[in-house]
């Protein structure tokens, strides 16, 4: 039923509802990615269908307050930045891991990739012969399904190939991939970090805490190290 059909009481009830649906949706964490059976993220999927109701009948609905409006000023404010490894601390890191744990870094840092594509790569995205990964990002496959195509680092390749070739199938680090599934990498990560002893939050002028190194970080020291060597992090394949 259109919302302009509605009794004003069934209006305002849709507004709160609608409002409450935003404020759970910017409270969701950031490894959520699955709803169901379905690869979608909640966030992104709650706010594409409360800012369609908006634009479809606000002018039928007579609608004279945005009740999203405040969520886009929000988005407007500038964020605290974060802070990129060095490569001592890249060292430490792999100093402190084993196995899947280690290999998920190894990938983070050598592809500028996603937390998400580098937890759920899989061995039919990596070619060792002609030593590149192709994959379509998680976060912008649904808008730009386009494959992007990286080269391997010495790095990786060293850690790809000491893997038996009969084992070589599925995820290439699959205990992360679980533990993105059930929500607990970004936990687990975040651990790694502090039993390194590197900071991982600080706190702002306000008082409010913010996190200046994470996995996420392992993207600009990427990207870094690719322009020093004069490499691009990805290209359109």
């Amino acid at each position: 039923m259109p919302i302009w059909k509605l009794k004003n009481s069934n209006k305002q009830f849709i507004l709160i509802l609608s409002n409450f649906l935003l404020d759970f949706s910017c409270g969701l964490p950031e490894n959520v990615r699955t709803v169901g059976d379905k690869d979608l993220h909640p966030s992104y999927s709650c706010r594409h269908l409360l800012l369609s109701i908006n634009k479809d009948n606000q002018k039928s609905a007579r609608i004279t307050v945005n009740p999203w409006e405040e969520y886009r000023k929000r988005r407007n404010v500038k964020a605290n930045k974060r802070d990129n490894f060095t490569r001592a601390e890249i060292r430490k890191i792999l100093d402190s891991t084993v196995g899947d744990w280690r290999t998920i870094w190894i990938i983070g840092y050598t592809t500028s990739l996603r937390v998400s594509d580098c937890a759920k790569l899989k061995w039919e995205s990596v070619n060792l012969d002609p030593n590149t990964i192709t994959i379509i990002p998680f976060k912008t496959r649904l808008k730009k399904p386009t494959p992007i195509v990286i080269p391997i680092h010495q790095d990786l390749r060293a850690t790809l190939l000491a893997v038996p070739v009969e084992e070589r199938e599925g995820y290439v680090v699959p205990d992360c991939a679980k533990a993105y599934d059930n929500g607990t990498l970004t936990y687990k990560l975040k651990n790694i970090l502090e039993n390194c002893g590197i900071t991982t939050t600080k706190k702002d002028e306000n008082g409010k805490t913010f996190t200046v190194k994470s996995f996420h970080s392992t993207r600009s020291f990427a990207a870094t190290e690719m322009a020093n060597a004069g490499r691009k992090t990805a290209s359109s394949k």
